[in-house]
């Protein structure tokens, strides 16, 4: 049966505030460098005050990044979550119609989730994110027939914790209609939090499965290359992205190592969304495990050379023309 969406993302949307600061911020405020987080309205507050007109905003969330990014390459998309009804809900809602996602947000009466990245000198982020109205997501607001019809479901760690019997709701819905599942750990942090459940959708539902070093490690307690292995026994494919190191995919014995495209970075805000982003496009278009890696890291190296998370869907990129020039 033919489906309607290459791609259905499940996420907490949110807007992303970024800032560049000094690494004495982050003592001031009580923050670890490179973690993500969790932070009420009045530290939230606190926050913007103290950084005034440096903030810049844009769109995202990690399903919410992966799924522009899909849609910018050429697949029908949605977008299931929930806002506020603010200015912050206006701007997510304006920007999935500009890149021609299909709205299938919720409105909550609680402020629109925020991502606060603060970003030292050497590019390194910090998350301090309150979900807001994310977290009030329901299994009655799913849309059943919306997820029967997708090829992929695209989901994180973050919903996982905040959202998690919707999270797996919506997973068997899309497995169900033989749809895959594609899940991104999200944080190491996070992992240690969740542990069994991660395990249990991982063991469940998952068909692909993204993550990095720290992550990988945090959920088998090996590095990369062994991780890698025991981490596609869990899922269909499994995906360990090495920043500027590359990226190892396996899928049963079939394993193929990544090289990263060399490239100016500006900010790494999005990367690993932008490389699962590209590689889900190619498995939605029917390209081999290598190409579709291949895929993943052109697209992430397209997003670190910008200062937002998202490519503008304006610049097209031709994803038969990236293969052909990458295999000469």
């Amino acid at each position: 049966m033919k489906k309607e969406y290459g791609l259905i993302a499940l996420g907490n949307p949110i807007v992303d505030y970024t800032a560049q600061i000094d690494p004495s911020f982050l003592k001031e405020l009580g923050l670890t460098k490179g973690v993500m987080t969790l932070i009420d309205g009045a530290q939230q507050g606190r926050i913007e005050e103290l950084l005034k007109e440096s903030i810049r905003k844009s769109p995202g969330g990690s399903p919410g990044n992966v799924v522009c990014g899909v849609a910018h390459l050429g697949s029908k998309t949605a977008y299931c979550g929930s806002v506020g009804i603010d200015e912050n809900a206006k701007l997510l809602i304006k920007d999935l119609e500009r890149r021609g996602i299909e709205n299938l947000l919720i409105r909550k009466e609680e402020s629109t989730g925020v991502a606060i990245a603060l970003i030292t000198p050497d590019k390194e982020r910090t998350f301090a994110v309150n979900i807001g109205a994310s977290s009030k997501l329901s299994r009655l607001d799913l849309s059943i027939e919306k997820l029967r019809q997708t090829k992929y479901l695209h989901t994180s760690g973050y919903e996982l914790e905040s959202l998690g019997d919707v999270v797996t709701g919506a997973m068997a819905e899309t497995k169900k209609a033989k749809g895959i599942i594609s899940f991104d750990l999200a944080d190491s942090k996070l992992i240690t939090r969740n542990l069994k459940n991660i395990n249990d959708v991982l063991k469940n539902y998952v068909g692909i499965l993204f993550a990095n070093e720290d992550e990988a490690e945090a959920l088998t307690s090996k590095k990369p290359e062994e991780a890698i292995r025991e981490l596609s026994t869990k899922c269909g494919i499994a995906v360990v992205k090495l920043g500027k190191k590359g990226a190892i995919i396996q899928q049963k014995d079939e394993q193929h190592f990544i090289e990263p495209f060399e490239v100016t970075v500006c900010n790494t805000n999005g990367a690993g969304d932008a490389f699962a982003a590209g590689f889900l496009s190619g498995m939605i278009n029917g390209y081999g495990l290598k190409s579709c890696g291949i895929l993943g890291s052109y697209y992430a190296s397209r997003v670190v050379e910008k200062e937002a998370a998202q490519l503008n869907p304006e610049e097209k990129i031709d994803l038969g023309k990236i293969l052909k020039k990458q295999t000469k």
